[in-house]
């Protein structure tokens, strides 16, 4: 026989409903609060602000991570702001910092294999040029400065790519490879400043 569910839970299922949240949303929904009521031994709409505040330090000192913590104050917050209609109590619900995530550093072979991968000249050029350039983004240097091997960034900052890259993009505008893949259109902006007004 199956427990039946409370009018205060129908309540919060149906507001998830009405908002179109995912079927594993609404369950990690039901189950944060469940767990947040359990915790105090109490319905959680009798619970408050200290008691959110007592539970999140609890989940920290079992050694939660940041998501999984963010993920139940969330469902809190979604339970007092919307079922309860107590935004005051949602806005002092906090939401704990994630982490930063450094990004995927790829090993030269593997840079070198990606590169190779690509045929075409003018897009590998644009790939190694976006590439060596690290954080810059598209659209955001004049011209490049086949000289000094660098991409001119503003009127008083270049960019040194390096000699293997500036040499690529010496050949690529001496060369006039063109292609239709369809990722062009996604370098369109890239390809244009760095190769063709090179």
């Amino acid at each position: 026989m199956t427990k039946p569910i409370s009018p205060l839970r129908q309540r919060m299922i149906d507001d998830m409903t009405m908002r179109n949240l995912s079927a594993n949303t609404q369950e990690t929904y039901i189950r944060s609060v469940a767990q947040f009521s359990a915790f105090h031994r109490r319905s959680p709409d009798k619970l408050g602000v200290e008691h959110v505040r007592d539970f999140h330090l609890h989940l920290v000192s079992r050694g939660l991570v940041a998501n999984s913590i963010a993920v139940k104050m969330a469902a809190l917050r979604f339970f007092y702001g919307t079922t309860l209609r107590r935004p005051d109590i949602a806005a002092e619900i906090p939401t704990p910092r994630r982490p930063d995530r450094l990004p995927t550093v790829l090993a030269r072979a593997e840079v070198e294999r990606l590169l190779k991968a690509v045929g075409d000249l003018k897009l590998r050029t644009a790939l190694m040029t976006i590439y060596s350039a690290g954080d810059l983004t598209f659209g955001q240097f004049r011209r490049v400065d086949a000289a000094r091997i660098a991409l001119a960034v503003a009127a008083d900052h270049a960019l040194v790519i390096g000699a293997i890259v500036g040499r690529r993009l010496e050949n690529a505008r001496t060369t006039a490879q063109t292609t239709t893949r369809p990722v062009v259109a996604f370098l369109s902006a890239l390809g244009r400043c760095a190769i063709d007004r090179c």
